[in-house]
């Protein structure tokens, strides 16, 4: 992998988000991503617990990314109090999208 792989990838992200102005977001968006893949959807700790930002930015941010309709919010079926985040449709389509492009590129 090179440097000019890396910089086509991110591109090729910001391309397929341009509502995303930070990558915090991108990395929380990812996250969730990542959580649902492997069957466990975050919840808001979980996240914080992720080192990506302070609670109160991973708590903003989220807000701005369930506005943005890239996230949903649901409460968790084991435990009907607590919420976890999943992808809205329209995210994991463009998501899949990119992993397709990614997976095209010459590495």
């Amino acid at each position: 992998m090179t440097i000019s792989n890396l910089s086509r990838l991110c591109s090729l992200l910001r391309a397929g988000f341009p509502e995303i102005d930070s990558g915090k977001d991108l990395a929380l968006l990812l996250e969730i991503g990542s959580g649902e893949e492997s069957g466990a959807e975050p919840t808001q700790k979980q996240l914080c617990l992720c080192g990506i930002a302070s609670a109160a930015t991973i708590r903003r941010r989220l807000n701005r990314l369930v506005a943005r309709k890239l996230i949903r919010r649901k409460l968790n079926n084991h435990d009907g109090r607590s919420v976890t985040f999943c992808l809205s449709p329209a995210a994991a389509r463009r998501l899949k999208l990119v992993c397709r492009s990614a997976k095209q590129m010459h590495w």
